[in-house]
């Protein structure tokens, strides 16, 4: 029997030859999409971020899985460990490069990770992987419903809220190492893997927005929804790991902290897979699942310090597998060796920060955050936390099911039920009773807590049909129960039009009671829907229409990435302008109306039509007041302020044409001749004057149709309404960028983009002419 057993585990020749061929194809298409794809626009930085992922993690993680050989493992189990050690790659090769000295280049770290793909990949000739086992039909559809719902609910919306201060740190040290600041991910306070990840999105987009930024850890969450689920399969049942990944997939905490460009997600999948190969050494199988375990416990350390606290659980199941191992010493070297290897890259990666002078300011922050045994007791803030990022009618559910699973795995499997307690029992302890300010630490209990709730859910999923009536009526109340649970998520993620938050007081829905009442929770709010348009002033300071210096009633530091072309200063130093934000991140303190005396109101920024930035300055705009919409500025914002390098200008379609003797259109373009409804048109154009305006000329933009009638028209001042041509000097250049939106009732058809300088007072256009630049095609 056991000769058998060993026969259908055997690897085929032919199923390595179809492994390389297909990993070389795909390492072969990330390389040309790379090399081919220029990220000049969001078409081309979507294509290279998939390449990307492609080449430094998804590739790599399934070789290193083929190369692990564990015996007995399906696909879906196979993919979510090979998310786990792709992750854990990518950290590891962008490190190495970091530690050479000097800036990282794109091509050198595009190198890396194709280098360090066709090493696995070639090692593949002398490894024989072992064959997949087969996965049932019924196994692929609940893999995929979860897939499903976790992609549902941590996907959509990602570009919409803007970065928070913690984002905003990620960033601007990738920013520092890929510019060759050598010690940019030392003088960090967290684990440097965060900041890896971010920076192989930044180096390969050249840019890094929202969206790009977050997808990779919200990825991570959307696998550890699957991953929970497998591992409920192995502890339990499949019911059971069916019901901990609906848990987890539609807990706050998780959905959260998956939505931001943090740790959070990849240190819980990372977690995850370790218990989950950690248990399948205890129960019988091979010495390689514990070194995985081991290999994720450790090198995930690289993230946050915090996975130290799932090595009590790894233990625990290590010395379950050791009691029935029939060679002990190796069950003990493999440990050691494993937690060794890993544990001399995390010492060797630490020692750095440690050695570095920023790491007085990292103990600082440790200090602050560490109240002390006997000093600290957070069950009300861990309440606060649970009853925001969750409904209370889910919290509370919640810790029913967690109390029912104990008795429930108390008595049916106790090994396993013991493995849960020792993974959460630290992290409860730790954050309700040593660091005196937790925030969402909370969430890493999650898992194990959805795991053990979904005990008595699998229970009553598989019990005998007694009692219908009773039975539909619970399932009725169990349904009732997600689904008013799913809507307070809903509410509170991705209602974007009013949101529920930042407008509380106006939108609180009475059914969703709370404890703290009105008075919501401040901070940490992560993964809110929170826009309030701050890129469009970065746009305009870029442009140089607006210059000098500000001070605002939003402290937070997420500012720098959004302003960083104007300086910040106190209100006591009368910046040039001052902006008054409808909704705060962290309000400025310092902030009240008085400051405002001697401004003058002269502009607003709107998100979805409503005001949310109101711009105040020292001196009235020549324009009047003005209106700029967030939404116009979303893309140039991305390939100018935070690029390493700016993206092009429009291309120039018109040359040196002169109006009436006294202006010269030097240059004039679009950057798309083809365009749809609802869509935004970049032009840009370049002046010079030829002698002295005695006018304030206006300019017009008109996107006119084949009887000369404007379809979408810009009408204002030069250079979004800050300038006067009456104050060009003759011979001197200036650029103007006009955004000027194509209706959503635009017909389709062929359309001529216009251009011209007219007298206000007059209406006569200068040179009595209107410039054609383009023919526009709205589709």
């Amino acid at each position: 029997m056991e000769k058998m057993a060993l026969t259908s585990i055997a690897p085929h020749p032919g199923s390595r030859r179809r492994l390389i061929l297909v990993a070389t194809a795909l390492w072969a298409a990330a390389l040309v999409l790379l090399f081919i794809t220029p990220a000049t626009n969001h078409l081309g930085l979507w294509v290279r971020w998939g390449a990307i992922m492609l080449l430094a993690w998804w590739l790599p993680g399934a070789l290193l899985v083929a190369h692990w050989r564990l015996p007995g493992v399906d696909l879906p189990t196979a993919s979510v460990l090979a998310a786990g050690l792709g992750l854990l790659w990518m950290v590891f090769l962008l490190l190495l490069v970091h530690w050479w000295p000097g800036p990282i280049s794109q091509w050198q770290l595009i190198l890396a990770y194709a280098g360090g793909a066709a090493a696995l990949g070639t090692g593949l000739f002398w490894r024989n992987p072992l064959p997949l086992t087969p996965t049932s039909a019924g196994v692929w559809v609940w893999v995929l419903v979860l897939l499903v719902l976790g992609a549902a609910l941590r996907l959509p919306g990602l570009s919409y809220h803007e970065f928070h201060t913690d984002e905003v740190v990620v960033l601007t040290r990738a920013r520092e190492a890929l510019l060759g600041e050598d010690d940019a991910l030392a003088r960090h306070t967290k684990g440097p893997g965060e900041l890896a990840i971010a920076t192989v999105v930044y180096r390969t987009l050249d840019t890094a927005n929202e969206g790009a930024a977050r997808l990779p850890f919200a990825l991570s969450s959307v696998v550890s929804i699957v991953a929970v689920a497998l591992l409920g399969r192995s502890l339990f049942s499949a019911p059971a790991g069916i019901w901990a990944g609906v848990l987890l997939a539609v807990n706050g905490f998780a959905l959260g902290l998956s939505r931001i460009a943090q740790y959070q997600p990849v240190v819980m999948l990372l977690s995850v897979l370790a218990i989950l190969a950690a248990w399948e050494f205890a129960r019988g199988g091979p010495i390689r699942w514990l070194a995985l375990a081991a290999t994720f416990g450790a090198w995930g350390l690289l993230l946050h310090y915090e996975l130290a606290l799932v090595w009590p659980a790894l233990l625990l199941a290590a010395w379950f597998g050791w009691r029935q191992a029939p060679d002990k010493k190796r069950v003990l070297l493999a440990l050691f060796g494993a937690s060794a290897l890993g544990g001399i890259v995390v010492a060797v990666v630490y020692l750095r920060a440690f050695l570095n002078p920023y790491f007085a300011t990292t103990q600082s922050y440790l200090d602050t955050r560490m109240g002390g045994l006997g000093q600290t007791f957070n069950l009300a803030f861990l309440a606060e936390m649970a009853t925001f990022y969750n409904s209370t009618y889910f919290a509370t559910g919640l810790l029913l099911l967690v109390a029912l699973g104990l008795c429930i795995g108390w008595r049916a499997q106790l090994r396993g039920t013991l493995l849960l307690i020792g993974w959460f029992l630290p992290y409860l302890f730790v954050y309700l009773l040593v660091v005196e300010f937790p925030g969402t630490h909370f969430y890493t209990i999650m898992p194990s807590w959805s795991l053990l709730a979904a005990l008595p859910l699998a229970v009553l999923s598989t019990s005998p049909p007694r009692r219908r009536v009773l039975r539909y009526s619970i399932w009725g109340g169990l349904a009732l129960w997600l689904v008013v649970s799913i809507y307070y998520l809903y509410l509170v993620f991705f209602r974007q039009h009013p949101e529920y938050v930042v407008n509380y007081e106006q939108e609180r829905s009475p059914f969703y009671w709370a404890f703290y009442g009105e008075n919501i929770p401040d901070k940490p709010r992560f993964g809110l829907p929170i826009k309030e348009g701050w890129g469009v002033l970065g746009v305009l300071a870029e442009w140089n229409y607006l210059t000098g210096s500000y001070a605002s009633n939003e402290y937070s530091r997420h500012l720098r990435w959004y302003l960083g072309g104007l300086e910040r200063v106190d209100f006591d130093a009368q910046p040039d302008f001052i902006f008054v934000a409808k909704h705060l991140q962290e309000p400025d303190l310092a902030f009240q109306d008085h400051v405002l005396d001697g401004y003058q109101r002269i502009g607003e920024v709107q998100v979805r039509g409503e005001a949310r930035i109101a711009i105040w300055s020292q001196e009235v705009l020549p324009g009047g007041y003005v209106v700029y919409d967030a939404a116009q500025f979303a893309d140039i914002f991305d390939g100018l302020v935070p690029a390493l390098h700016a993206w092009p200008d429009p291309p120039a379609l018109v040359h040196d044409i002169t109006l009436a003797g006294r202006m010269t259109l030097v240059q004039a373009g679009v950057d798309s001749v083809h365009s749809s409804p609802g869509e935004t048109l970049h032009v840009h154009l370049v002046w010079t004057a030829q002698q002295p305006l005695d006018h304030d000329y206006k300019l017009f933009v008109h996107l006119a149709d084949a009887t000369g009638r404007p379809a979408a028209q810009w009408d204002g001042l030069p250079e979004q309404n800050t300038a006067q041509t009456s104050q060009w000097n003759p011979g001197q250049t200036h650029e103007d960028h006009v955004l000027l939106a194509i209706p959503e009732t635009t017909p389709p058809g062929d359309y001529t983009l216009r251009v011209g300088l007219y007298d206000p007072t007059s209406g006569e256009r200068l040179g009595n002419r209107a410039v054609d630049v383009a023919q526009i095609t709205v589709k």
